[in-house]
C-alpha cells in the first residue's frame, strides 16, 4: 500500500479501537440517516410507510449485516481479538501460577527436557539427546 494510504488509515484504525463507542454511535447515526433518506424516497414514490420501511430493509440488505462489514473492514476486531487472547492468558496464569509455570517448563527446548538423559542411550528420544549433547 502506499504511504498516503498508511498516513490516513492508521488513526482511523487508532480511533476506532480507542474510541469504539463514539465510532459505533456515528455509525449508527450514518446508518439511520440512509435508512431514512431511502424510506423518504419511498414514500414519495407513493408507498405507506410500512411498505417504505420494508423496501429499504431490502435495498439496504439487512442494516446489520452492513455496520459488521464496516466494522470488519477497519480490521479491528483483530487486533481486539488479540488484545482479549492477551487478557485471558494473563488472567489464566495470574489464577493458576504454579500450572502456567510447569506448561512453561514443559515447552519444546526448556532445560527440563533434557534432565536425565545421557548421550549415547537408546530410543528417538536417546537419539534427538544424542544429537543435542553432539
Amino acid at each position: 500500500m502506499r504511504l498516503e494510504h498508511w498516513w490516513y488509515a492508521i488513526p482511523l484504525r487508532l480511533r476506532s479501537l480507542f474510541r469504539r463507542k463514539r465510532v459505533e454511535q456515528e455509525l449508527e447515526e450514518e446508518f439511520r440517516f440512509h435508512f431514512d433518506q431511502l424510506v423518504a424516497q419511498e414514500m414519495a414514490a407513493s408507498k405507506t410507510v410500512e411498505e417504505a420501511r420494508r423496501a429499504a430493509y431490502r435495498a439496504m440488505d439487512g442494516i446489520e449485516r452492513q455496520k459488521e462489514n464496516c466494522r470488519d473492514m477497519r480490521r479491528v476486531p483483530y487486533i481486539e481479538s488479540l488484545v482479549d487472547d492477551f487478557r485471558q492468558g494473563f488472567r489464566a496464569i495470574v489464577r493458576t501460577p504454579r500450572f502456567a509455570a510447569a506448561v512453561i517448563d514443559s515447552r519444546p527446548g526448556s532445560r527440563s527436557e533434557h534432565r536425565g538423559l545421557q548421550c549415547g542411550g537408546r530410543g528417538a528420544v536417546a537419539a534427538a539427546a544424542v544429537s543435542a549433547c553432539g
